[in-house]
């Protein structure tokens, strides 16, 4: 199934959601970057349908490892807030997101600046060592992102359980990269190619 504007040509790889796609849950691809797709159930301007994040939250959730004591859900602001949110409501666990603010004392707080998107540094308030996490992103698209943090993570001493997101961009090689730089496998529901 291939989706056009005037940027390029989305072509959906994998669906197992029976047909979310076709519903819009892909929008466009961002006139800035072309590697960004817009999706409706956590970036979308406007209102989310909360049936449609709930639906693939759950697919996703089918797909990752067993809940485990103490595990702890990780998401980057702004569209890993939501799915972090989602995924610890449907598993029971607590989560963690990340903010650019500073409160305060920083000295014992996990810190992660992202280099291919500005230097932007985040703050995890409530990640401590020794913590299990898994981590969740709405889309992953190079990939660079996910390797800088999972590093960084492991520098800090916190064990990644699982690296999932819903919508995984395969033109620009993330899950290789990921694989190569870290040995995670990770782990997607819907998979695009967009050029």
């Amino acid at each position: 199934m291939n989706y056009k504007d005037k940027y390029t040509s989305i072509q959906v790889i994998d669906d197992p959601t029976n047909g979310l796609v076709k519903l819009g849950l892909i929008d466009r691809v961002d006139s800035d970057r072309k590697s960004k797709i817009t999706n409706n159930f956590v970036s979308q301007i406007g209102v989310l349908d909360p049936n449609v994040l709930k639906t693939v939250i759950k697919k996703l959730n089918d797909k990752l490892p067993l809940k485990t004591a103490g595990e702890k859900i990780l998401g980057l602001q702004y569209s890993g807030v939501p799915m972090a949110t989602a995924l610890a409501l449907e598993r029971g666990s607590r989560f963690v997101f990340s903010t650019a603010t500073n409160f305060g004392n920083i000295q014992d707080v996990f810190s992660f600046t992202e280099g291919h998107r500005n230097n932007s540094k985040y703050y995890f308030y409530g990640l401590e060592k020794g913590d299990s996490v898994i981590i969740i992103e709405d889309e992953v698209t190079s990939g660079k992102g996910m390797v800088d943090l999972i590093k960084a993570l492991r520098i800090y001493n916190v064990d990644i359980v699982a690296v999932c997101t819903a919508l995984e961009t395969v033109t620009f090689g993330a899950r290789d990269l990921i694989k190569n730089e870290t040995g995670i496998d990770l782990i997607s529901l819907i998979k695009i190619d967009i050029n």
